[in-house]
């Protein structure tokens, strides 16, 4: 438990929660403890610039004010996407939101599920 950090690193993080999902990332196994890891994660994955003008369901971009995504490069991120990208601003929350500002986080997915229409399905499914 105590080895648990993110990637990238945040220093404030909730206890409650810090602890909630560090415990919930080990698994027992004959070996003894370790970490659930996708090793896939850091393969060979398309580029944003590839995806985005790809979309054909609605898509938000959360950007937390202190995380790595700048309002530059979120403007950036917006006009790749073909149609209209909701920026939503996370006030003081890290790159981690969940893990510093749920809150925030629940409140921002709950007001775009309610002004987008179908709470953002893609038609016909």
């Amino acid at each position: 438990m105590t080895r648990f950090w993110t990637i990238p690193a945040q220093d404030v993080l909730l206890p409650y929660v810090r602890d909630h999902v560090a415990r919930g990332s080990l698994r027992q196994d004959s070996d003894g403890w370790r970490w659930k890891f996708d090793p896939k994660f850091w393969g060979t994955r398309p580029l944003l610039t590839q995806m985005l003008p790809q979309l054909t369901t609605p898509v938000a971009l959360f950007r937390c004010e202190k995380g790595l995504v700048s309002p530059a490069m979120a403007g950036e991120t917006a006009g790749l996407v073909t149609g209209h990208l909701p920026v939503v601003d996370l006030p003081d929350a890290g790159h981690h939101p969940m893990l510093d500002r749920p809150l925030s986080l629940v409140a921002g997915v709950r007001t775009l599920l309610a002004v987008w229409p179908d709470g953002g399905t893609p038609h016909g499914t």
